[in-house]
């Protein structure tokens, strides 16, 4: 009989443990998705990029360029064209 209790305590406490991974994993967002990569293209300004995607992340388009310039490393907001851009999300 306690060898049975040992076990079924062992199965209970392993999958409180699953869930829990589960439920940090989705508290985290589930995924890998916390950034979209844009290409810049010609003509284009970090102020266009950020106004593009800041109703979206639920952010001024100032804030946004700040979390840019922190996300890409940039001093300032000059951009080339062909460059990569990460744009961080919420």
């Amino acid at each position: 009989m306690n060898k049975k209790l040992l076990f079924t305590g062992l199965i209970f406490i392993l999958c409180i443990l699953g869930m829990t991974k589960i439920v940090f994993a989705a508290m985290k967002g589930g995924s890998n998705d916390t950034s979209i990569t844009v290409t810049v293209q010609e003509g284009e300004t970090l102020w266009n990029i950020a106004d593009r995607y800041n109703e979206q992340e639920g952010m001024s388009v100032p804030e946004l360029i700040f979390y840019i310039k922190q996300a890409n490393h940039l001093k300032t907001a000059m951009i080339q064209p062909g460059d990569k851009i990460i744009i961080p999300r919420k």
